[in-house]
C-alpha cells in the first residue's frame, strides 16, 4: 500500500512539473502602456528557484524565482516610444506582448461619464470616423 502511494505521489508530482509555466498577472498584455521616467516592476510566478528571463526595448533582465514561486524585476526609467516587445522566459514557456509603448499612464476612477461610448454621443458616426489616435489604451 505504501508503495502504491508513493508511486502516485511521485507520478502527481512529475505531471504538476511538467505543466509548470512561468506565469504574470492577467493585466499585462499587448497593447500595454508602461509609465515613463518611473522604474517599472514586471513580476509574476514560475516553479519555485526556477530563472527567468524578461528582455524589453533591447534590455534583457535575469532573476530566479523564490522559494514561493513568486520573481519580479525593476525595468529602469525609460523615455516615451516604441511599440515594444515585453518577453518573458522560463525553462518551459515563452510569454511575448506586442504593442506596449512607454507614455504616459493614468489611473482614474469615479465619474460616471467615464463609461459613455463615442457610439452614444450627438454625431457618432463622424466622430468615430475622424478618430484617429492610435496611441490611446484602455484597460477596464
Amino acid at each position: 500500500m505504501k508503495l502504491r502511494l508513493l508511486l502516485a505521489t511521485l507520478l502527481l508530482a512529475a505531471a504538476f512539473q511538467a505543466k509548470a509555466e512561468v506565469r504574470l498577472p492577467g493585466f499585462f498584455g499587448d497593447n500595454m502602456v508602461l509609465q515613463r521616467q518611473e522604474p517599472v516592476k514586471i513580476w509574476g510566478w514560475a516553479d519555485r528557484n526556477e530563472n527567468v528571463a524578461v528582455g524589453f526595448n533591447g534590455q534583457q533582465f535575469k532573476t530566479r524565482a523564490g522559494r514561493d514561486g513568486t520573481w519580479e524585476v525593476t525595468l529602469p526609467p525609460m523615455e516615451h516610444g516604441g511599440p515594444h516587445t515585453l518577453a518573458v522566459s522560463g525553462k518551459s514557456n515563452r510569454i511575448e506582448f506586442d504593442n506596449i509603448v512607454v507614455g504616459e499612464v493614468w489611473l482614474c476612477s469615479g465619474q460616471s461619464n467615464m463609461e459613455w461610448r463615442v457610439k452614444s454621443s450627438n454625431n457618432a458616426e463622424q466622430e468615430i470616423a475622424e478618430a484617429d489616435y492610435p496611441m490611446i489604451r484602455s484597460l477596464t
